[in-house]
């Protein structure tokens, strides 16, 4: 794309508005854990359109004080540097029978108790995920991504997030005999 400095050439994109959900992808649950975004100086926003195979990217970047857009960039999701596993979580938030296949016999769960706040924590098994596990984001999912590195190809830990509350749960991946796998899922 090229720029304009003409303003009836621009074009108004919602960005956050469009989804109620995000998520961020780290390589472990430590990254997560250690994970401050207000030390990121450049932030891009990625929109993975799933059914059309395409990334829609929004790079900022902090400069002199002040975030400003420095790129747009719109590619094939094959070419994302993270295809294999995104390519993966489309599939796998999309589609139950997918789904099925691709959770560990037994899945860590945590969840807190709505009365008291304590933390809840068990396992559950694959018939018992679909009375636990909420709606993931497909499609068009918002991704941002802060700098943080996914040094471990084998293991991929999603945080989901509400845009506009607190709600978050995490799930995380790990990579069994060259097959994805859900291993534990924080609610």
């Amino acid at each position: 794309t090229g720029s304009t400095d003409k303003k009836a050439d621009w074009k108004f994109d919602r960005l956050y508005n469009k989804a109620e959900l995000h998520i961020v992808v780290f390589d472990s649950e430590e990254a997560l854990d250690e994970f401050d975004m207000s030390k990121s100086n450049r932030v891009v926003l990625e929109f993975l359109g799933f059914e059309k195979n395409s990334v829609r990217q929004y790079v900022f970047e902090k400069q002199s004080g002040k975030w400003e857009l420095t790129q747009l960039n719109t590619f094939g999701m094959s070419l994302h540097y993270d295809s294999e596993f995104l390519e993966f979580y489309g599939r796998f938030a999309n589609d139950s029978a997918f789904q099925r296949k691709h959770l560990d016999d037994y899945v860590d769960f945590v969840t807190y108790d709505e009365s008291n706040e304590e933390k809840i924590e068990g396992v559950i098994d694959v018939d018992q995920w679909y009375a636990f596990h909420p709606d993931m984001p497909y499609d068009n999912v918002l991704n941002l991504y802060y700098g943080q590195r996914l040094d471990n190809a084998d293991v991929r830990v999603i945080s989901v997030r509400g845009n506009s509350n607190s709600w978050s749960s995490m799930f995380k991946f790990k990579k069994k005999d060259g097959v994805w796998k859900l291993v534990k899922f924080v609610n």
